[in-house]
């Protein structure tokens, strides 16, 4: 899966979360000023494992504060995951 593609999931996942539509997050917007909280970002570390079948620690939200930073983290531990 590219960064584009996940950044879309991503995007998707964190609005429903939030509760608003997907088209108006911008991808460049700290997650925290968007209204996203310690309970969500552990809610969606959940929701990213179930979707992506990997292990994915709550630190990558804290760590990526962007939906950009954090697709872009995810593809390189996704892509991570499926090395040998």
């Amino acid at each position: 899966m590219n960064t584009d593609s996940l950044r879309t999931t991503i995007t998707e996942l964190v609005a429903a979360r939030l509760r608003v539509p997907p088209d108006t997050l911008d991808p460049d917007a700290d997650l925290g000023a968007l209204g996203l909280t310690s309970l969500d970002a552990v809610i969606l570390t959940g929701e990213f494992e179930d979707r992506f079948d990997a292990e994915v620690d709550v630190s990558l939200l804290f760590e990526n504060r962007t939906l950009s930073g954090l697709a872009a983290a995810l593809c390189t531990l996704l892509d991570g995951a499926k090395a040998p």
